[in-house]
Order: structure tokens, then C-alpha cells, then sequence
């Protein structure tokens, strides 16, 4: 039997984020955009750098997404980042950078370690609806090639 086609993808997506809040906010996020998904939100840079290593309990699938923020305890977001993409696992997966940072240079650093986009946390409901439409516009495009 096929898997059935009306029934929307479900869009597995990993957040690295330690503030709950944050977490909540992207989930109302991708509620409002209409996204089916499952999201697994991993609260340390450590266990980011665990699941980029493919240790227990991250084997498997790789998801389709992995947002990161950049100031999380332990490995920060930057490190994180790198490790996923020095991991064959994760060259196609898209990942995105969902930080409140705003120093430039963070932009640049993180552009070049390999992140596909990098946005503000939400501040506004205007901001959080823009999240949603990046995240769903993702969740319809083909998947990253290496050379992105």
C-alpha cells in the first residue's frame, strides 16, 4: 500500500535552542504557516555536536531542516554549524541560522561554514509570520546540493 498522497509531508526539523520560549515561538511559527511537522528541539551545543556525530539518540534519517541559534550553552552555534557540515550526513540537509544576534560578522562566519539562511528571532507578529513563509517555502523546495 502507497503512503497516502493527500496528506501533507510531514517536515522534520531540528531546533538547537536552550530558551524554551524561543522554542515555543517557532512552533507557533510553523502552526500559523500551516507546516506539518515534527520538531525536536535540542537545548544544548553539546548535544548539537552529538547529533552531528551521529551518536545515540541522533541516528537515523537526517532531518530536513536544522535551525541553530548561536548562543547556546556549551559548543556555540558557529561550531555546531561547522561539525554539521564537515559530516557527510548533513552536507544536503538545509540549515538555518534563528538568532537574535545582530553583529554583521556573524552573518558572514556563518555564510561560510555553510548556513543556507540566517534570520532574527521574532520580535513582531509580522516577524513571526515571515518565519513561517521562509520555513514553508523550505519545506517545498529541493533539498540543499553541496555547492549551495
Amino acid at each position: 500500500m502507497s503512503p497516502d498522497s493527500s496528506l501533507p509531508r510531514l517536515l522534520r526539523i531540528v531546533f538547537v535552542e536552550d530558551n524554551p520560549v524561543d522554542a515555543l515561538t517557532l512552533k507557533i511559527a510553523l502552526q500559523q504557516a500551516g507546516i506539518a511537522f515534527d520538531l525536536d528541539v535540542i537545548t544544548h551545543g553539546d548535544q548539537g555536536m552529538a547529533l552531528a556525530r551521529g551518536e545515540p539518540p541522533f541516528r537515523g534519517e537526517p532531518p530536513d531542516l536544522i535551525l541553530l541559534d548561536l548562543n547556546i550553552p556549551g559548543s556555540d552555534g558557529k561550531e555546531v554549524l561547522s561539525a554539521l557540515r564537515a559530516s557527510r550526513t548533513f552536507q544536503n540537509v538545509r540549515i538555518g541560522i534563528l538568532t537574535s544576534s545582530d553583529v554583521p560578522r556573524d552573518w558572514v562566519d556563518c555564510r561560510r561554514a555553510g548556513a543556507d539562511f540566517y534570520l532574527h528571532k521574532p520580535m513582531t507578529l509580522d516577524d513571526l509570520q515571515s518565519i513561517g513563509q521562509v520555513i514553508s517555502a523550505l519545506a517545498v523546495s529541493p533539498a540543499r546540493s553541496p555547492q549551495d
